[in-house]
């Protein structure tokens, strides 16, 4: 769901060029026409100053299978020449509907391009603009970009962060203990400045105030989950600490589509934020310096962000990203370490109702913590996936041989069983398991 620095799959300069694979698999792809040099003319002239002229446009499919799944991400590269006669390498980052029987209807009934364009070109801007009022300097993601002609697709056109040393992290080690924390700062400052605005002004868009999971979308979701959770199951019951909570999980697998919209709910007697929604590693890039140092983070992909309980990220992010070895022993640390960040910013901000404690904060994870149960039997087994020319949204929730030999390693994948046998026992211990 994110752009990675992995090498490429494939290179070509030449924008039609066709990128299925030789084998044919469902994962295959072509590389968009409308993606040229004359649809991305004013695109350059606005981000190069003194444009004259574009010398070579290349776009290239980045990312390997298990990097993206609800997008197909490229990189487009360009040499122009400017007014005095020099030249400059400039680079973006386009994503745009997958091709995929499943994949696009997905997108589309989600309507994840339409609330990412929102983020990028209104919410995030605004958000930095809050912060600059009153001191402070934030950065929550890259600069956005739209084609003066509209190609008739959804898209979202990024500036290249990469060539700015921005890099994602290995997400099968996962996160240390620093960058963690720089982590749940930007998402501490996100979700205080995105409480202030609603305070002020009312209501997001429906669209980030509906949850995706609703009885509209049951029929989809029952037949999208229905084959993966079968395989799932049979690999858990063959598994030592699976089979032991099996009998716990299998009574929340047999109503995870009313777990989904039970949950998915807004209730607004909570404390709500603008989460992210796909807060795993491959959508968090940082910069380092010389020596290594973490020196900014920034955070992409906003497609699944809604306006929910501060939950949703927390359990996500920390019990997807962070390594084995600081995952459930210094879970309370974080949390506390994110709850005072965010009194810090709700402070700065003038929060005007009552700021929650982070006695709250725990209740409120205690409530919603059939997020940590999505979060450790969905996001972590790809996260945790080596990569993989089969993984795509397709193979998720397929029932094809292709995709059934997809499932089954992401859940058979002794990386992945490692992290069952800590998580499991720990999430039980904390009652999340109780249903």
């Amino acid at each position: 769901m994110a752009p990675s620095t992995t090498d490429e799959k494939t290179e070509t300069s030449n924008p039609t060029t066709d990128l299925t694979t030789s084998n044919g698999n469902s994962c295959s792809s072509k590389l968009p026409t409308w993606i040229n040099e004359e649809n991305f003319r004013n695109v350059l002239e606005e981000s190069v100053p003194g444009y004259k002229k574009t010398l070579n446009f290349e776009v290239k499919e980045t990312g390997g299978g298990g990097e993206n799944y609800a997008s197909m991400m490229m990189r487009v590269k360009a040499k122009v020449e400017l007014q005095d006669g020099s030249t400059k390498d400039i680079a973006f980052m386009i994503k745009t509907v997958p091709e995929g029987e499943l994949e696009a209807p997905m997108v589309k009934m989600m309507g994840l391009f339409p609330k990412e364009t929102l983020m990028y070109g209104k919410y995030l801007r605004e958000f930095e603009e809050t912060y600059r009022s009153v001191g402070k300097e934030v950065t929550f993601g890259p600069k956005f970009y739209k084609l003066k002609n509209d190609p008739g697709v959804e898209y979202v056109l990024l500036e290249d962060i990469s060539t700015r040393g921005f890099k994602n992290m290995n997400r099968q080690n996962g996160l240390d203990k620093e960058h963690i924390k720089s982590v749940l700062k930007i998402v501490a400052e996100l979700h205080a400045v995105s409480a202030v605005r609603f305070v002020q002004k009312g209501d997001y868009e429906e669209s980030f105030m509906l949850s995706p999971f609703r009885n509209e979308t049951r029929e989809n979701l029952e037949a999208m989950m229905k084959p993966l959770l079968k395989i799932q199951v049979d690999c858990l019951s063959k598994q030592e600490t699976g089979s032991k909570y099996l009998p716990k999980l299998k009574p929340i697998f047999d109503k995870t589509t009313e777990k989904y919209i039970e949950f998915g709910e807004l209730n607004l007697n909570d404390f709500n934020v603008i989460v992210h929604g796909d807060l795993w590693t491959n959508n968090i890039m940082f910069r380092h310096n010389d020596e290594g140092k973490r020196e900014e983070t920034i955070l992409i992909d906003f497609q699944l962000s809604k306006f929910a309980t501060p939950a949703v990220d927390l359990f996500y992010f920390l019990l997807s990203s962070a390594s084995l070895d600081i995952k459930v022993s210094c879970f309370d640390e974080f949390i506390q370490y994110y709850h005072d960040n965010l009194v810090e910013n709700l402070k700065l901000l003038n929060y005007p109702k009552k700021i929650p404690t982070l006695k709250q904060l725990r209740m409120d994870l205690m409530k919603y913590s059939f997020w940590s149960i999505a979060a450790v039997t969905g996001i972590l087994a790809a996260v945790l996936l080596d990569p993989n020319e089969n993984a795509c949204m397709n193979n998720f929730f397929d029932e094809n041989q292709e995709a059934s030999d997809f499932q089954r390693q992401l859940f058979n994948n002794p990386r992945y069983i490692k992290h069952l046998d800590v998580l499991l026992p720990w999430m039980d211990k904390m009652g999340f398991l109780d249903d």
